[in-house]
């Protein structure tokens, strides 16, 4: 059987799905199986998938209604544990390609340093470019709290042991960021292969016309289980760090929020009201302890109108690892000469 399981999932990428799928098969590692999850693509994909595994016995297809990018990938995870004896499992997109060597130095890392990640460094493209660079395998061993916001799960090899208790979460946006941390933080090293394995194809025209989404609350709830997460596993030394970025989710979206046109009135007051509760439930519970009081205080005297992104946005820039930083940012807020004055006459 095969060392690893590689997992693609297809939906609406017939332009792209031959160049990505033509770079996998041409591994100069060859010891894999490469799992096509159809995610019921309305266009060619299911037919040219189901083409590839009957010129290649290495490919094996399923096809299934559309349930996403998440579930698709859970049904390529659930396939290699269930019917393969492979070790190791790697993802890719189906519009992206890979080097040559991308298998090969990725396994290479994981076989001689013991762990049970190696990733490599990637290329945004936005098309593709006849042959590949030249890369020379150099590994470094860094620890895992390097990569707890490098969600990109398709620029990893993971031991498949790894993802006996995890799954993606089906119908949600940004659904690496609920997922990746939790495989990269299961052990103390992972191997970094230093060169660009990885071309991740990146639209930038689709990009830059994407309008604002409530569907992006999704990446901040993600970032308030992470929090949660690490808490509950006693990684207290990466909860400042995670505090921050959660806070910087909150402000951007409430930031988009506020500019963004065509929601209704009822669905923005109660995404307000929601934003507002998650920062004050976020910062009461990981805050120091000597600070929450006067956070407190503060909190209840700025924050009891709408969400404030002014008052938001300085923690933001102010959200450090020490109590100096949390100070700093009651102080660089517009109302806090009003509560000093509030305070000295309530005492």
């Amino acid at each position: 059987m095969p060392e690893v399981s590689v997992i693609i999932p297809v939906y609406r990428v017939e332009p792209y799905l031959c160049r990505c799928l033509d770079s996998v098969l041409a591994q100069s590692f060859t010891d894999f199986e490469l799992i096509l999850v159809d995610d019921g693509s309305p266009d060619n994909c299911g037919a040219i998938c189901n083409a590839y595994a009957q010129q290649d016995n290495r490919v094996h297809v399923i096809h299934q209604k559309n349930g996403g990018p998440a579930a698709a990938r859970n049904t390529g995870i659930d396939w290699a544990v269930s019917h393969s004896d492979s070790e190791w499992i790697a993802f890719i997109d189906s519009d992206d390609w890979v080097h040559p060597d991308y298998l090969a130095y990725l396994y290479r890392a994981v076989q001689e340093n013991d762990v049970k990640v190696s990733v490599c460094d990637f290329q945004r493209v936005n098309e593709r470019k006849e042959g590949f660079d030249s890369v020379d395998y150099h590994v470094s061993i860094v620890p895992w709290e390097d990569y707890i916001f490098d969600v990109y799960l398709w620029n990893k090899l993971y031991s498949k042991e790894l993802l006996y208790e995890h799954r993606l979460p089906s119908g949600k946006s940004f659904e690496d960021e609920y997922f990746t941390y939790k495989l990269v933080s299961q052990h103390a090293k992972l191997a970094h292969v230093n060169c660009n394995l990885y071309y991740y194809y990146y639209n930038i025209e689709g990009v830059s016309k994407k309008p604002f989404s409530l569907k992006r609350m999704d990446a901040v709830e993600a970032f308030s289980e992470r929090l949660e997460y690490f808490r509950k596993q006693g990684h207290q030394h990466v909860l400042p760090s995670c505090l921050a970025k959660y806070v910087h989710s909150i402000y951007e979206f409430g930031k988009g929020l506020q500019s963004a046109e065509g929601i209704p009135p009822e669905e923005r007051i109660r995404c307000e009201k929601r934003l507002k509760r998650m920062m004050r439930q976020a910062l009461f519970r990981y805050l120091p302890i000597s600070l929450r009081r006067s956070f407190l205080r503060y909190y209840l005297f700025a924050f009891l109108g709408v969400f404030s992104i002014v008052a938001s946005n300085a923690f933001r820039k102010n959200a450090m690892s020490t109590v100096k930083a949390i100070k700093t940012f009651l102080k660089s807020t517009p109302l806090y000469p009003a509560y000093r004055l509030f305070m000295k006459k309530t005492k």
